[in-house]
């Protein structure tokens, strides 16, 4: 189940949520990104496909 929060952003709306234990966010195009953070705690984003 998505428990998404809302985030505005210039030029456009995301939804960020977690799905199976990985943060998500997918922007207004329907595009979906993971997102993790490295060692350093740096935000990363990979393309995501279900």
């Amino acid at each position: 189940m998505k428990t998404p929060s809302t985030s505005i952003l210039v030029g456009g709306f995301c939804v960020y949520y977690r799905k199976d234990n990985k943060r998500i966010r997918e922007d207004a195009e329907g595009k979906k990104f993971k997102i993790r953070y490295d060692s350093a705690g740096k935000r990363q984003e990979f393309e995501y496909h279900e």
